[in-house]
């Protein structure tokens, strides 16, 4: 059994294929505003340029880009990091399409890459930065054992008003 395959799911790189997935998702705005970010409409061209790009690149510095594949092998999300190697500690993103929240499937990536990072790349902390507003995933990170350290106010706008991280 590969490492980086749970019980639910398996991570893998990203693919050039993947540029469809990623434009479904962009279809979503309601998805996009929970990522931070309302984007304007992008070009398959583009998504596929980037899809491209991003499935040649290796693991830099702890950066990396999974893509989060269910046992039926239908891609339901991703997850990314952003490394600090001086100091040890990391962050991640972490998105699941509607369609298949609620199923486990960020919990069990999360702490995939977690392990990884801990038990492999001997990081020291991680701190995942969550919107005020996105009380699923507040509540997510408390199931898996997460503190709330702090908040920093009004540090992201979203859909026309500031939330706390």
């Amino acid at each position: 059994m590969s490492y980086w395959q749970g019980e639910k799911i398996t991570l893998r790189a990203i693919e050039p294929s993947d540029a469809q997935t990623i434009f479904d998702w962009h279809q979503d705005s309601e998805l996009s505003r929970t990522m931070g970010f309302l984007e304007p409409p992008q070009s398959m061209a583009s998504l596929e340029a980037y899809t491209g790009e991003m499935s040649l690149r290796k693991m830099d510095a702890g950066d990396f880009f999974w893509m989060i594949e269910n046992k039926d092998h239908d891609v339901v999300g991703y997850i990314d990091t952003r490394c600090d190697v001086r100091h040890g500690n990391f962050e991640y993103g972490v998105s699941i399409s509607p369609l298949h929240q609620r199923s486990g499937y960020a919990a069990e990536a999360i702490m995939l890459i977690v392990d990884y990072y801990f038990q492999h790349l001997r990081y020291h902390k991680v701190t995942p930065q969550v919107n005020s507003d996105n009380v699923p995933s507040i509540r997510l990170h408390e199931s898996l054992g997460f503190k709330l350290e702090g908040t920093v106010r009004e540090m992201m706008f979203s859909n026309g008003v500031y939330l706390d991280v």
